[in-house]
């Protein structure tokens, strides 16, 4: 349980919420209490976070809107260029840390402030065509 402890005091340190469900298979992962105690063979549930603690889109898309520390409201012009793939420059100050951009309450997806600019963590071959159309309809 060591590695699913780690992750579950950097969630409440950094973003300031909790979860349950955390275990470890190849990487700490994230599911209810049927799928971790199914016979069915193979990696369950989804990925939390990779060996360095990042957390992974799946895990801000499910669990970002529980967050109270480290998020960022964007604008809609903002929210249409993070959903697009760009890194954004926003000034958050010296000190590199995750975090969690939204639109109207809803997490983006995952991010990285490097001290200089929010990187953007959404893999580039899977574009966000659902949030785009939202953003779209305003």
């Amino acid at each position: 349980m060591e590695k699913e402890e780690r992750f579950l005091r950097f969630l409440k340190k950094h973003f300031g919420f909790e979860v349950s469900g955390l275990f470890y298979q190849k990487g700490v992962r994230i599911a209810n209490q049927e799928v971790i105690s199914s016979p069915i063979r193979g990696w369950k549930g989804y990925a939390a976070c990779d060996g360095g603690f990042n957390p992974t889109n799946a895990f801000i898309f499910n669990f970002g809107h529980l967050a109270k520390r480290n998020v960022l409201a964007l604008n809609e012009e903002e929210a249409k260029r993070f959903v697009a793939g760009e890194d954004l420059f926003i000034n958050l100050g010296n000190k590199p840390k995750h975090i969690i951009p939204t639109f109207n309450g809803f997490p983006l997806g995952a991010a990285f402030y490097d001290g200089e600019k929010i990187v953007n963590k959404l893999p580039k071959k899977r574009t966000r065509h659902i949030i785009n159309k939202l953003l779209m309809k305003r």
